[in-house]
């Protein structure tokens, strides 16, 4: 066993060790293991390997074989532990059936990445101590500046009193980043008191989707008072990008956010990436947005309520009339076989047989809202339960071209 005083460190180590294993890398074997290897996930841990079978993982010595046929690679360790081996030139991944730990060269450009993040965990370590990213926000999606701002005591303030008031920049990443790592999150509520400048800062979404042990869309209510977020800059991989990412039945009303420009991969827009239910009242978004299926105001919208919104967004470098882009997809879709619905006396609305369509439903629209999306597949006739007085308008939907788009005539009744 190959043992070094205690006093060289391990990145001292690998340099020893250049000359003497990384020239034998692919013989047989043991031998392609040979070198000096960092462990991503916590990179200043070093896995040393020789080829004379001897091994030394952080400041532990081992023996190792190795057992190798056409398609598998297995390393085993003398403590028993073994994984299947995948490696490659600058790689190595072992797993052992519960954990998978990513091995790289100590110049590879993953962990130079990783010790950066490691870096500013340290810088955070205030944040994360008082509220730890226990479904893993910060290793799987980009954070930009947010924990940087993140105040924990500003956050404990608001949870105390049950609303974030936000005056800058600084109270509004604390905001974001508590709805993105904490469970308890799920209906906080922010009220806007002030216009907000984010010149310079690199944000992120409030809302996604992954979490180790639950999911973190944004469910809670926003009330922008009429202030006005300004120059939002948001560049993440992935779906789901705005200055709300992913929500299911948030509320956001009175919000104005300018001269903001955000790129994502999918689902993409300046207010919201993907709205599943949630009520939009009185917000305004300018700026431009970029990514596959991207709108203006909202991305990806199902059932969302939008009332006296606007939009002047270039979207992919286009101009863009529309506030999300299943409007704009819909607008896209021409229907040539349109179904005649009827309704009589009672208000009860009868369809004729329908061909040619997928999952048919009824929509019901009280006032100018959308208050009913219901399955027609099996139903020829159905009234509305809605007594309220207003005007209510009913049609039949379906599903064509990746939209469910209106495919009947619309009918009509008033209650006073």
């Amino acid at each position: 066993m190959k043992r070094f005083p205690m006093l060289l460190t391990a990145a001292a180590l690998c340099a020893l060790m250049l000359g003497g294993c990384y020239g034998s890398r692919y013989n047989e074997s043991v031998e392609q293991f040979a070198g000096c290897w960092v462990n991503y996930d916590n990179p200043e841990e070093y896995w040393m390997f020789w080829k004379d079978g001897t091994a030394q993982i952080g400041d532990k010595e081992y023996t190792f074989t190795v057992d190798e046929s056409y398609l598998d690679i297995v390393l085993t360790l003398d403590d028993g532990t073994s994984y299947d081996a995948d490696i490659t030139a600058s790689k190595i991944i072992l797993s052992d059936g519960s954990d998978t730990i990513y091995l790289y060269d100590e110049n590879d450009a993953a962990i130079i990445e990783a010790r950066e993040k490691a870096a500013e965990r340290a810088e955070y370590a205030d944040l994360l101590k008082a509220y730890p990213d226990r479904g893993g926000w910060m290793e799987n999606m980009e954070y930009g500046d947010i924990p940087r701002l993140a105040d924990p005591d500003y956050i404990r303030a608001s949870v105390n009193e049950g609303v974030f008031y936000v005056h800058n920049a600084e109270e509004l990443a604390s905001y974001n980043y508590y709805v993105n790592t904490s469970e308890a999150a799920q209906y906080s509520d922010m009220e806007l008191c002030s216009d907000i400048d984010l010149s310079g800062y690199r944000w992120a979404p409030m809302g996604w989707s992954g979490g180790v042990n639950i999911d973190y869309p944004f469910t809670g209510r926003i009330d922008g008072g009429g202030y006005t977020i300004s120059n939002l800059t948001i560049d993440c991989g992935g779906g789901s990008i705005g200055f709300i990412g992913w929500e299911t039945g948030c509320q956001v009303r009175n919000l104005h956010i300018e001269h903001a420009s955000v790129t994502g991969d999918f689902d993409t827009a300046i207010l919201t990436g993907q709205a599943i239910g949630g009520v939009y009242e009185n917000c305004h978004v300018s700026g431009s947005a970029r990514g596959y299926e991207a709108g203006s105001l909202i991305g990806h919208d199902a059932y969302a309520v939008i009332l006296d919104c606007t939009a002047d967004v270039i979207v992919n470098d286009e101009p863009f009339e529309f506030l999300t882009y299943n409007d704009y997809a819909r607008s896209q879709i021409v229907i040539e076989d349109w179904v005649e619905i009827t309704i009589d006396e009672t208000n009860t609305v009868t369809r004729p047989v329908v061909n040619g369509y997928e999952n048919l439903g009824w929509t019901v629209v009280y006032n100018g809202i959308t208050v009913l999306d219901r399955n027609a597949e099996n139903e020829y006739s159905y009234q509305y339960f809605g007594t309220s007085p207003g005007v209510y308008e009913i049609y039949l939907t379906a599903w064509v071209s990746g939209q469910y788009v209106r495919i009947s005539n619309i009918v009509t009744y008033t209650i006073e």
